[in-house]
């Protein structure tokens, strides 16, 4: 017997069943291959993310040390400025405390003169002590006034140079970032826009040709 529908072309049943399978079965590999067609289409925007997460790690990464270098080069320069004024002050008061030793030195010479020729006068004979007494008398006078001990105010004034020595770098430094509220998002950004490295706006050289993109046309 042949179907009603292939009567004329004589087929078996066997074959007139196989041709309908193969027809369900081309529509099924049909949606498998879009099937395919899709996951590759998709894994080749995976593996294109991927890339674009290592360049943003990269970039970023240098970003954050460059941010971090100019931190740095703030501390730095901050801790020269400092180290500069205490050693100023330490040469200053080194300075005179070296010329205070040298005419203390010179003043206890000229005592250290009298006082060896008093003890020749006082050791020698009599007669030559009369004789001598007025003019050794005159050479023992002495007006040099009693020295004074060193004041507070010569040493270094470590509290000027220690005290909220953090808390005024911290202060100076916070003059030196600004907060910006407002961070533009460069994953959410139009493909177009270049962002400044801050991510607060475009940069000024982009901003005229992001203001025309933003137009719409006439």
């Amino acid at each position: 017997m042949t179907s009603k529908k292939h009567r004329n072309h004589q087929l078996c049943p066997v074959e007139e069943a196989a041709l309908d399978l193969k027809k369900n079965l081309k529509s099924t590999l049909d949606l498998i291959k879009q099937k395919l067609q899709l996951f590759t289409e998709v894994k080749q925007q995976f593996e294109s993310t991927a890339e674009h997460i290592r360049a943003q790690g990269h970039i970023t990464e240098g970003q954050i040390k460059a941010e971090f270098g100019k931190l740095h080069k703030f501390l730095q320069d901050e801790e020269g400025i400092s180290v500069s004024a205490l050693r100023k002050e330490v040469n200053e008061k080194s300075q005179a405390m070296q010329e205070k030793i040298e005419s203390l030195e010179k003043q206890a010479s000229t005592l250290s003169e009298k006082i060896t020729a008093i003890e020749k006068v006082i050791g020698s004979e009599d007669i030559l002590i009369l004789k001598n007494y007025k003019d050794t008398q005159k050479r023992a006078e002495c007006t040099l006034e009693d020295p004074e001990l060193p004041s507070l105010g010569t040493l270094v004034d470590v509290a000027k140079h220690l005290g909220n020595l953090k808390f005024r770098v911290w202060e100076k430094m916070l003059g030196a970032v600004q907060y910006t509220p407002v961070i533009l998002d460069p994953n959410t950004a139009a493909p177009w826009l270049c962002l400044s490295e801050d991510l607060t706006n475009p940069p000024p050289s982009d901003r005229q040709g992001a203001l025309l993109q933003q137009r719409p046309p006439s």
